[in-house]
């Protein structure tokens, strides 16, 4: 480990998904697609299913992040793929996490993908 450098967990748990922690393929959770809102314990700012079940379509387009160091970086501007976050239930423990970034066109439908309300401040 460098100095000055913190290891951030990748889940709010710790680094590894444990079992009945995340809905994603072969995390030992009961369900076989996508599980019920609420089906896993909140995170620590009281938010339940922020890691696997379905993909979370968010605002930004697809692209890349600057290459300097960022604090919530914007998308791109403009592009032909929105950001999905979170991964899904059938992706693998080490994809279900808020950072992992997927994309798709704004007009696909499937079980995998869905979306969060949010209210901005």
């Amino acid at each position: 480990m460098q100095l000055g450098v913190e290891i951030m967990s990748r889940l709010p748990w710790g680094n590894a998904i444990g079992k009945n922690k995340a809905n994603c393929s072969d995390c030992g959770d009961k369900f076989k697609y996508v599980a019920p809102v609420g089906s896993f314990a909140p995170n620590g700012f009281g938010l339940k299913d922020m890691h696997g079940n379905v993909w979370e379509w968010v605002a930004d387009w697809h692209g890349a992040y600057p290459d300097q160091s960022a604090s919530n970086p914007k998308g791109a501007s403009k592009g032909t793929g929105r950001v999905l976050r979170g991964g899904s239930w059938s992706y693998a423990p080490r994809n279900v996490r808020s950072a992992f970034r997927n994309a798709d066109t704004p007009d696909d439908r499937n079980n995998a993908a869905g979306f969060r309300v949010a209210q901005g401040q």
